[in-house]
């Protein structure tokens, strides 16, 4: 009998706990799709970046960046490394308090305790997390390399014996931690945890009500809600776990390198929109992003009958559709790329040159380096269509150009989806090349005034930074050219 009551009491402690769980789950999608909806009070925005830093932050201790880069899995490696990796992220967290701290809140004194300090704490902070670096580099250098590992790619499984061996060991591990961080680790907490992270778990939530509905499947409220909200993070943790293979860490460096522009999606794409724009994020970024509907009215006042206003929605909304096909096209690549199998073209891929056409002869989307003093980056405006009496010649142009692909994907369909792969390619160098520049303006003042003002540690890892980047940006994008081309997936 006692056994039986110890029995329902434990029963009766997991249920409580599952649905503990089960609470807390729902709480943060509620708080995401609030935030997505731009009707999140401060404090609770204040919460969800939070917990949303601590989530990723949990995820890279999860994945174990010491079995990645070194084959072993050590726990207190890997919580150095993440609490190092977040010291040096504090310029990043520090901007959504410099951002947040424009609209009044409970938060405000708090918002206005760390930004008159701003410029003493982020120095701290990042030469703490150089300290915790250089400190795992110094005791790890006599480690054996396991495999698989990013260091067993480039032979450093061999025990470093000599003292010339064991600084360039001291040296490769250092550089391996500071890429980890530059390429994977700021990359998810700038944009996946603090301005896109709302938009990606609504499409998530989209995509799996989508996949219940179409295939008709059951799944329980603890599923549902675990599937929602660990889809995300899954999908970043395989992409990390590509870099400790050697036949996959090229594939994991372009994985990153395309998820730039799926970025963009929530970052312009969706706001635009929606007009559901991220206030702190905008504010920075200066004028030229309005909702589409602000240039959309402004054309429809210009047009001079209901017919040329019906050119100027369609042009809008192909405009949105010639976007969209741009910024996934590199991902749907990288997709194949994963799953090592040749790409496969779409049905759609005639369609692709007409909308496309339609947004170089009529755009309403611009490309231009950040002007923004606090973002580095790509920037994309919003703007009413140019030349506004020649709607009817933009439409009917795409019409044609995809009506001649049509006949041209009936009879090579290889050939044509290659013709399509090629111009979203040189769209996705396009994007880069600003990126690189705003990249390039950026390092080169902030590593001179940093050295003119005696800030050395800083300014010599500011450097290092900038050396990786462009061997990520460059490598990277020669690498998709290589894997896609050369290595005839297509």
């Amino acid at each position: 009998m006692k056994n039986k009551h110890l029995s329902d009491f434990d029963r009766l402690g997991k249920r409580a706990r599952v649905g503990l769980e089960e609470a807390i789950l729902l709480f943060l999608i509620a708080i995401e799709i609030l935030d997505f909806f731009r009707i999140i009070p401060p404090f609770l925005e204040f919460i969800e970046k939070t917990l949303a830093f601590i989530a990723f932050s949990y995820l890279f201790y999860k994945v174990s960046l010491s079995r990645i880069i070194f084959g072993h899995k050590w726990k207190v490696v890997d919580a150095l490394l993440v609490l190092a990796y977040a010291f040096l992220s504090a310029k990043s967290i520090f901007g959504f308090f410099l951002s947040a701290s424009v609209e009044q809140s409970i938060l405000s004194p708090f918002y206005s305790l760390i930004i008159s300090n701003i410029d003493f704490l982020e120095k701290v902070f990042f030469k703490s997390g150089v300290f915790i670096l250089l400190f795992l580099a110094f005791i790890l250098v006599d480690r054996k390399i396991g495999k698989p590992s990013s260091l067993h790619i480039i032979h450093e499984e061999r025990p470093a014996k000599s003292v010339l061996q064991k600084v360039f060991r001291f040296f490769t591990i250092y550089l391996f931690f500071i890429g980890f961080f530059i390429l994977v680790f700021s990359f998810a907490i700038e944009w996946l945890a603090t301005t896109v992270d709302a938009p990606v778990l609504v499409l998530v939530l989209i995509m799996v009500l989508y996949i219940i509905i179409k295939h008709k499947r059951r799944m329980g409220a603890e599923s549902f809600l675990r599937r929602v909200s660990d889809s995300a993070e899954e999908f970043y943790e395989k992409v990390i776990l590509l870099f400790q293979s050697k036949d996959r860490i090229a594939i994991a460096i372009i994985g990153v390198l395309v998820l730039h522009l799926l970025v963009e999606i929530g970052h312009f794409l969706i706001p635009y929109t929606t007009g559901l724009a991220v206030p702190w994020y905008f504010a920075q970024l200066g004028p030229g992003h309005e909702p589409l509907l602000v240039p959309l009215a402004k054309d429809f006042l210009a047009s001079s009958s209901s017919l040329q206003q019906f050119f100027v929605l369609l042009v809008y909304v192909l405009n949105v559709v010639a976007a969209l096909f741009l910024f996934v096209a590199p991902a749907y690549l990288w997709y194949f790329l994963y799953k090592d199998k040749p790409v496969r073209p779409g049905h759609l891929t005639w369609m692709f040159f007409g909308v496309v056409s339609v947004f170089f002869v009529a755009p309403v989307f611009t490309m231009r380096r950040l002007s923004s003093k606090l973002l580095i980056g790509t920037d994309i405006i919003t703007h009413q269509v140019p030349f506004l009496e020649n709607v009817f010649f933009a439409v009917f142009i795409g019409f044609l150009v995809g009506l001649i692909f049509f006949l041209l994907y009936r009879r090579f369909p290889g050939r044509t989806a290659k013709a399509g792969f090629i111009l979203a390619i040189v769209y996705f160098a396009f994007y880069l090349m600003y990126f690189f520049i705003d990249l390039w303006h950026y390092y080169v003042n902030a590593i001179v005034v940093l050295l003119q003002n005696s800030q050395f540690i800083i300014g010599i890892h500011l450097f290092l930074f900038f050396v990786l980047i462009i061997l990520f940006y460059v490598g990277g994008y020669v690498l998709l050219v290589y894997e896609v081309y050369a290595k005839e997936k297509i």
